[in-house]
C-alpha cells in the first residue's frame, strides 16, 4: 500500500504500512473512514481548547462583584424557587402614606384583614382568612425568629426596612405552622456608610411625633445603627391615647467576607 490511501470522499490521510485490505476493498474504506474520524476529532478538540483558553484570557481582566444575602430560616432559596405567592412591604410605601404602626402599614396588602385587637392593645390579623395562634403575642417573624413571648402592643415601623408576606401553606416549612402564610419583618441593618435623618410630624388631635434613624462605621469591621421615636398621640375620643418610646440599636461585626454578627436590641 502506498504511503497516503484515498477514501471515497477524496480526503487523503495517512496510512501505516502493515494495514491489510479485506473483503473486496470495504475493509479498506472502514480503516480508512475510521482514521478520518480520529483526524477530524483531534482537530476538533484542538479547537475548542484554543477557543477556551482564548475566553479565559479575555474574562481575566473583569471585575466581578458577586452579593450573597439570604434569610437564615428558610435558607438560601431564591423567591422564584419557592412554590408561594410573595410580595413585600417596603419602608419606601410605608413612608408615603406617613405610617407609624405595623398594623396601618399591613392594610396595604388585600390578603390580610383585620381581627379583634382588645380595644387596640395590640396587632391582631388573619392572612388569607387564617387568623394563626391567637395566644402568641404575636402573629409574625423578626428576620426569621418568633418575634416575642409575652404581650405584644401596638409594633413601631420605625426599625422595620421590609414586611415580607409569604402566602400559602409553605408556612409551616419556615413560619409557625398558620396555613394562610408567614408575615416576616426584615430590620435596618447597621451599613459602613454613614446615614441617617431627622423627622418630626404633628397631626391633628393633638399627635406629635419625633423619629431619628443613624447608621456609621467605627471600624472596617464594625457598624452600628440606632434608631427611636417619641409621640404622643391623642384621639378624637376622650380619655383615649397613645404614648410611644421605642430605641433600636444595633450592632454588627464583619468577621470576614462570608461571615458577620449582628446583635439587634429592641
Amino acid at each position: 500500500m502506498t504511503a497516503f490511501d484515498v477514501s471515497t470522499a477524496g480526503v487523503a490521510v495517512p496510512a501505516s504500512a502493515n494495514c491489510v485490505s479485506a473483503a473486496a476493498g470495504f475493509g479498506h474504506r472502514s480503516v480508512t473512514l475510521n482514521r478520518l474520524s480520529r483526524a477530524m476529532m483531534l482537530a476538533l478538540t484542538s479547537t475548542l481548547a484554543c477557543s477556551s483558553f482564548a475566553l479565559l484570557a479575555d474574562d481575566a481582566g473583569i471585575e466581578r462583584i458577586e452579593v450573597r444575602y439570604h434569610q437564615a430560616y428558610r435558607g438560601n432559596v431564591s423567591d422564584a424557587q419557592l412554590p408561594q405567592a410573595i410580595s413585600y412591604i417596603d419602608q419606601a410605601a410605608m413612608g408615603r402614606f406617613q405610617l407609624t404602626r405595623f398594623q396601618d402599614a399591613l392594610d396595604n396588602s388585600a390578603s390580610i384583614a383585620r381581627q379583634n385587637n382588645g380595644g387596640g392593645l395590640w396587632d391582631s390579623f388573619s392572612l388569607r382568612g387564617f387568623p394563626g395562634n391567637e395566644n402568641m403575642p404575636s402573629g409574625y417573624l423578626v428576620n426569621g425568629f418568633h418575634a416575642g413571648r409575652g404581650f405584644s402592643g401596638h409594633r413601631d415601623v420605625v426599625n422595620i426596612d421590609t414586611i415580607e408576606l409569604r402566602k400559602g401553606p409553605g408556612s409551616a416549612l419556615f413560619g409557625r405552622g398558620e396555613p394562610g402564610g408567614t408575615v416576616n419583618l426584615i430590620t435596618k441593618k447597621p451599613q459602613f456608610a454613614t446615614e441617617g435623618y431627622v423627622k418630626a410630624s404633628v397631626g391633628r388631635f393633638d399627635q406629635y411625633r419625633l423619629e431619628a434613624d443613624f447608621t456609621d462605621a467605627i471600624n472596617p469591621q464594625l457598624a452600628y445603627r440606632i434608631n427611636g421615636a417619641v409621640q404622643e398621640f391623642k384621639s378624637f375620643r376622650d380619655e383615649v391615647f397613645s404614648d410611644k418610646q421605642v430605641l433600636n440599636p444595633s450592632l454588627l461585626w464583619q468577621i470576614d467576607a462570608d461571615s458577620s454578627l449582628l446583635y439587634e436590641l429592641e
